[in-house]
């Protein structure tokens, strides 16, 4: 069945902490789940009868917000389970387009009706590297801890039937715990322990393993359930392996979500269940007879466990470890460090325009000053130097433009009247202009801000040659009074 199994491949990115998506299409209808970094992120699909509206409709008593969007996402899990044709295509590494996230192992429960049962006369047991994953089973404790102690010596019915709880909850629990991989189903047969197989000749019924045992120390044997799913069992001699198995990975998790196999969408609950599972069975005093090496590597587990509920248990902290972490987002102090390092560039990159500016490359500076200016928006001299090239660029070309450069200019000294070398660029642009008088004013108005500023005081000067080659002969000042009649 085409649902059963884009469960299955969902259940297997989630497993593997993957990113990408799971896809049902049949003939026009389709369904998108996504996943990112083992957390459910989105469901999307196309059919009208699984849109918010329609859900709303049927179910009017659910406010909108969370529970709305779970109510549709669980609608469109289910409704997904109950699909028999369809093609289901699986894309690695494809990102969502947006974040509805949802908790799987949550949908699941309450779809548990449409998963199929284990199968009769299996021998489940749980899969040690997903105990975190059990864990979050929106069951009972009993039922939990019921589960996670299964070992595959008593067949599916016994299981069900002496379990702490009604048979339909243990049930319900075992069929959401064989769907997300946690427990394993095989025949008797099948899960006959490995080093047993060592020294006695394999059941008629037991399945040929990929490849035999050997003195090697870290060897493998894959053994495949009567379901179709292989498991490797670790054999050889490796005390470490001997005593943590799959909980050594661990050790190479990438953050604290990884350690505890829950996700960055679980609630605190979630990750108190997990962490105090794990706790329990890595603790140092569970291991005060073995070897040095294998109480060290208890103690750093167990540090690591304990390190990762210190901070997913307080909403803040994990709050501000999902920003940090899983989204990626700089924390105050590194954008602050962003920022300085941003402004820094820009001003180099400013002086480099300025220089580009006086060696008469106007183009080249006009590229540099732009760049600047979208770098650091709200510098207000990076700003009016974008506007004076934009201004020598567009005038006489295009009048609009070259406007909008100088009032650029004029908007900068409007934020900061003190910016001396602003006052220069505003009089270069009104002498442009053939407005001399208000040229002067802006250069005086500079050498007001800084008496040193020699492009000031060299405008000015070349205002007053200007002004005295303008003037014709016999017009000066004594001329009035001695001139010839």
């Amino acid at each position: 069945m085409s649902g059963e199994q884009v469960v299955n491949e969902l259940c297997r990115m989630v497993r593997e902490g993957q990113t990408g998506a799971v896809e049902w299409r049949h003939e026009k209808r389709r369904r998108l789940f996504f996943v990112r970094a083992g957390a459910l992120a989105l469901i999307q699909s196309n059919l009208r009868s699984e849109s918010p509206d329609r859900v709303r409709e049927r179910s009017p008593e659910l406010p909108p917000g969370p529970a709305l969007a779970f109510a549709v996402a669980q609608l469109r899990l289910a409704e997904t389970l109950g699909e028999a044709d369809g093609n289901v295509l699986v894309h690695p590494g494809v990102p969502a387009p947006a974040f509805e996230p949802h908790d799987v192992v949550a949908l699941l429960w309450g779809a548990a009706d449409r998963l199929p049962a284990p199968p009769a006369g299996c021998f489940p047991r749980i899969a040690p590297r997903l105990v975190p994953i059990v864990a979050r089973l929106p069951a009972d404790t009993d039922v939990v801890r019921y589960i996670l102690e299964l070992d595959g010596s008593r067949p599916l019915e016994d299981v069900i039937d002496f379990g702490p709880a009604e048979p339909g909850e243990i049930a319900r629990a075992l069929s959401v715990a064989c769907a997300l991989g946690a427990v394993e189903v095989g025949t008797e047969a099948d899960l006959v322990s490995v080093r047993g197989a060592q020294d006695e000749a394999p059941s008629p019924r037991a399945v040929e393993p990929s490849h035999s045992l050997d003195d090697d120390a870290g060897a493998t044997v894959t053994v495949t359930f009567g379901v179709g799913r292989a498991v490797s069992v670790s054999g050889g001699a490796d005390p470490l392996r001997a005593a943590f198995g799959p909980l050594l990975g661990m050790l190479d998790a990438p953050d604290h979500f990884a350690v505890l196999g829950t996700t960055w969408t679980d609630t605190t609950e979630t990750h108190r269940r997990a962490y105090f599972t794990l706790a329990h069975s890595l603790h140092p005093d569970r291991y005060t007879t073995q070897t040095m090496d294998v109480r060290d590597v208890a103690t750093e587990l167990f540090d690591r466990v304990r390190a990762a509920w210190e901070v997913l248990s307080d909403e803040t902290k994990r709050e501000a470890y999902i920003a940090k972490v899983i989204r990626g987002e700089k924390t105050e102090d590194e954008q602050a460090m962003e920022r300085v390092r941003s402004i820094l560039d820009a001003e180099t990159d400013f002086k480099r325009g300025v220089a580009e500016l006086t060696a008469g490359r106007l183009p080249a500076a006009h590229e540099i000053f732009q760049r600047v200016t979208q770098a650091v928006p709200d510098e207000v001299e990076f700003a009016a130097y974008a506007g004076l090239t934009t201004f020598r660029l567009q005038h006489g070309r295009d009048a609009a433009a070259a406007t909008a450069g100088a009032a650029k200019v004029q908007a900068a000294l409007r934020a900061n009247e003190k910016l001396d070398n602003v006052w220069v660029l505003h009089g270069t642009i009104l002498r442009t202009l053939g407005n001399e008088a208000g040229a002067r004013e802006a250069f005086i108005s500079a050498l007001k801000q800084r008496p040193s500023n020699p492009d000031a005081a060299r405008e000015l000067k070349r205002l007053g040659r200007e002004a005295a080659a303008a003037e014709p002969a016999g017009s000066g000042f004594f001329s009035r009074f001695f001139g010839k009649k």
